[in-house]
């Protein structure tokens, strides 16, 4: 199993895999064990294909997850039915950089005082799922390419989410830890590599660049601009405030309403 609390920057679950899986090798001493190892050296084949077509692509897929691969902003979302204060207000900030992704965040759900089962039953009866997220997932696995989810939201959802679909252990995660506490939502964000990041959203990106990968980024918010602005291939959902800011800046992307669009995009790529 992926322990998702070690998860490191680049790493996809086919690497883990595969690090299991060689790990796992042992002399055979009888017959049972013999077909065992039989089915596992298969299992490698399999997984040693993967990597190595992957590897050959060079590429990675980072994808936010609220508004891009559900519907709705679950946070946003969630402040919006739970949040004792004007959270909008910080929201302005954010959107007019006086104010860090990170603070903003933190400040946000300082006022929200719901248990955590009262927001996981919320999201479960609103977020809908976009459409052709499952046919991306299947795809860049079948190839050996690293599917990423980065986000600034509720760790704790998107991973329910996930098992939900029986997709967390095939899915990398780069989240904040949060924290539901009786004082409100804690959160604890990944720490930056790069001096140059503004959030870890684009210190990932760079990370990936740095090892030789082309980045494919998919996003939404005002959030994603800055990972999406430097990566290889943007994608944005087509009307949504990412799209807007990245033709505003005259940056090449593609726009979305179904993730199938990525698949296509992937399949064009050598």
């Amino acid at each position: 199993m992926i322990d998702r609390q070690s998860f490191d920057y680049g790493n996809g679950p086919s690497d883990f895999v595969l690090d299991v899986l060689i790990c796992s090798r042992k002399p055979m001493t009888s017959p049972k064990q013999a077909e065992f190892e039989t089915g596992r050296r298969n299992q490698f084949q399999v997984a040693d294909v993967s990597r190595r077509l992957g590897a050959a692509l060079d590429i990675v897929v980072l994808c936010d997850f609220d508004g891009t691969i559900v519907e709705i902003d679950t946070a946003e979302h969630i402040l919006d039915r739970f949040a004792q204060g004007d959270w909008r207000a910080l929201d302005q900030k954010l959107d007019s950089g006086e104010m860090s992704l990170e603070e903003c965040m933190r400040r946000q759900f300082m006022m929200v005082k719901v248990r955590r089962k009262v927001i996981v039953d919320e999201l479960d009866g609103s977020a809908r799922v976009r459409s052709g997220f499952q046919e991306l997932v299947d795809h860049c696995e079948s190839v050996g390419i690293p599917f990423t989810i980065t986000s600034a939201g509720l760790d704790f959802y998107i991973k329910h989410f996930l098992r939900q679909r029986g997709l967390e252990e095939r899915i990398g995660l780069v989240v904040p830890r949060v924290r539901v506490t009786k004082d409100g939502v804690k959160f604890a964000f990944p720490k930056l590599v790069d001096h140059s990041s503004v959030s870890f959203k684009d210190d990932i990106v760079r990370l990936n660049m740095k090892k030789g990968k082309r980045v494919v980024y998919i996003g939404d918010g005002t959030t994603d601009f800055n990972a999406a602005r430097i990566a290889h291939y943007p994608f944005a959902v087509r009307g949504s405030k990412l799209a807007r800011l990245l033709s505003s800046h005259d940056i090449p992307h593609e726009e979305l309403t179904d993730l199938r669009t990525v698949i296509e995009a992937l399949r064009r790529m050598k």
